[in-house]
């Protein structure tokens, strides 16, 4: 029977005449079908008295009072290597009822030192811790660390898929490197070009032109006059030292 009705007790009633007694109230259960880990749920429901009430749970198949069931987030350990996490859920249970738990599964992976790995596609460090199930990893072989050092590392298994708990061995080495010394070489090259230049005679004709300028007639005179004057005082001056 997929219901089941809830009379609440109440104080002995005395009927000295012929009667009809009814309940006033009850409360309605529902059956529950559940598929899942007994986790930890509340009940909510409105009481025959008209009142809201909360129950806390462990749920699992069985009957509950008509209302609403909330799942609350929560982690249900299992054992020390696995956990499952459950979101929140709620469930409106107003009749016969199947319901199966949604959760996931996570594994715990043991790493014996962090390291650089590539997680779910992204970079990360890998540390110890649970996963859920179906997390890709790839540990790197290799990370620079400096500017001369790399640190090679060694992981076993390298590349895996949580699908249950494991144990990851990581061994690394740190490797130092020479930088490797750029050579540049700057090559000047001066061209230096001599012209030669073979002069040209060349042939200047220089044409004087001098001006034939004719004195005044009244300044031949008077060089006329002067030469004869010069001749007189100079034949005078002989007549004298002659005698």
């Amino acid at each position: 029977m997929p219901a089941e009705l809830y009379y609440p007790n109440i104080a002995p009633l005395v009927i000295n005449y012929n009667a009809t007694v009814e309940p006033a109230y009850c409360q309605v259960y529902w059956l529950l079908q559940y598929v899942g880990f007994p986790v930890t749920a509340y009940v909510t429901y409105t009481t025959p008295f008209n009142q809201t009430a909360v129950e806390r749970v462990a749920l699992q198949t069985g009957y509950y009072p008509q209302g609403v069931i909330t799942i609350p987030e929560q982690t249900y350990i299992i054992n020390s290597t696995t956990e499952v996490y459950v979101p929140r859920q709620v469930i409106n249970l107003t009749g016969l009822t199947p319901y199966t738990l949604e959760y996931t599964y996570y594994y715990y992976v043991s790493v014996n030192q962090p390291v650089p790995a590539v997680i779910n596609g992204k970079p990360g460090i890998l540390t110890s811790g649970f996963y859920p199930v179906g997390t890709t990893v790839t540990i790197n072989s290799s990370e620079v660390v400096g500017p001369t050092a790399v640190l090679e590392i060694t992981a076993v298994p390298q590349v895996f898929t949580v699908s249950g708990p494991m144990t990851v061995k990581v061994s690394t080495k740190l490797v130092y490197t020479t930088p490797t010394a750029t050579a540049t070489t700057t090559t000047t090259v001066t061209s230096t070009t001599t012209v030669t230049a073979t002069p040209t005679p060349i042939t200047v004709t220089t044409t004087i032109t001098t001006p034939v300028v004719k004195p005044p007639t009244w300044m031949i005179a008077l060089l006329i006059t002067l030469a004869v004057l010069l001749a007189v005082v100079i034949a005078l001056y002989v007549a004298e030292k002659a005698s």
